[in-house]
């Protein structure tokens, strides 16, 4: 696996399949970064209800924009979402209350 891997990366300036991960926690080490963006192409950035609109009307989309603006910085494709995942995780904790 290493080998193909080693092999395409000096065969084609880009990878032609996606390969990435979750991104949660800015900011990365420069040595984790790095490591990021030898491995991955792309990134998923999460952008959950519960942490974006915890408060009725109040949006908090700072740290989604802060992964996007790192992935674009690093040249990554990303995969954003989901906004709404319909579970104790992923509901607002008011809505949570009001369904009980």
């Amino acid at each position: 696996c290493q080998q193909l891997l080693a092999h395409r990366h000096e065969t084609d300036a880009r990878f032609a399949a996606l390969l990435g991960a979750r991104l949660t926690g800015l900011p990365l080490s420069e040595s984790q970064t790095d490591a990021y963006v030898h491995a991955f192409n792309a990134s998923a950035v999460a952008t959950p209800w519960r942490e974006v609109e915890a408060a009725e009307g109040d949006y908090r989309w700072q740290a989604p924009d802060e992964q996007l603006a790192w992935c674009a910085q690093h040249d990554m494709r990303v995969c954003a979402g989901p906004v709404f995942q319909f579970d104790e995780a992923g509901i607002p904790h008011r809505l949570m209350r009001r369904a009980l």
